[in-house]
């Protein structure tokens, strides 16, 4: 008979199956030394339904292997989803403080430059009116007299006009 194995082996389905054949032999030439013939055949029997069984076996538990490891893919893929997408509203809880932080810190450096820069700009190197002040420096550089005069023409009476629409009571 072979020998047993009382090592702490992980077992496996092939493992079972060599083992079940290993069994199935060594019975088949036990019966072949010291047995009759119909002692044999009944003991054939008995050996290949217990291979049999032992593939059964075998093959339930490579199912079974098949099953857990497709349940340990199923849950790692739902544990990776789960860190992205906690990743992603972390990502965009950052953006979204940065961007209020950004916008706390423009209104902080909004000044009214009519009442705090009378005696001169205080920041010049980050004045906030300085490109409005560009602006209207090359609107003046490059228009005519005339066409400044009819642009504040039409800008008044576009705003006289707006504002007897929506005041009805000022109508001459």
């Amino acid at each position: 008979m072979p020998k047993r194995n009382n090592s702490k082996k992980s077992i496996s389905s092939k493992n079972i199956l060599k083992k079940m054949k290993d069994l199935s032999e060594y019975y088949k030439k036990k019966l072949i030394k010291g047995g009759s013939d119909a002692s044999i055949t009944s003991d054939d029997a008995a050996a290949n339904a217990a291979a049999k069984a032992a593939a059964d076996a075998a093959a339930a538990i490579e199912t079974a292997d098949a099953e857990k490891a497709a349940a340990l893919k199923k849950a790692d893929e739902e544990k990776a989803a789960a860190i992205e997408k906690a990743d992603a509203e972390k990502a965009a809880a950052i953006e979204k403080a940065d961007a209020e932080k950004a916008a706390a810190d423009a209104a902080a450096e909004a000044i009214d430059c009519a009442t705090v820069c009378t005696n001169g700009c205080i920041r010049p190197e980050r004045c906030p009116s300085a490109e409005a002040r560009a602006r209207v420096a090359a609107l003046l550089q490059g228009t005519s007299l005339d066409d400044l005069v009819n642009i504040a023409t039409n800008s008044l009476e576009s705003r006289t006009r707006a504002r007897f629409e929506r005041e009805p009571g000022l109508n001459l």
